[in-house]
């Protein structure tokens, strides 16, 4: 899943699983899994962040991108 994270949430879809993107170390996956839901990690990427800017506290921002 690592090297191609797209394709395994695609699977998750086709399966007709919800998928929540979440932090990873700062979210409880049991209430995740317990809402019928997969926990999905969000992790930063190689653009730029301006959106990500106005949708997240300030701390997160120093440790997730």
């Amino acid at each position: 899943m690592q090297k191609n994270p797209r394709k395994q949430l695609d699977k998750y879809l086709a399966e007709g699983k919800k998928a929540v993107g979440i932090f990873p170390y700062y979210a409880p996956e049991e209430i995740v899994y317990a809402g019928g839901m997969v926990p999905f990690g969000v992790w930063g990427g190689q653009g730029p962040i301006e959106k990500a800017k106005g949708l997240f506290p300030y701390f997160l921002l120093l440790i997730g991108f």
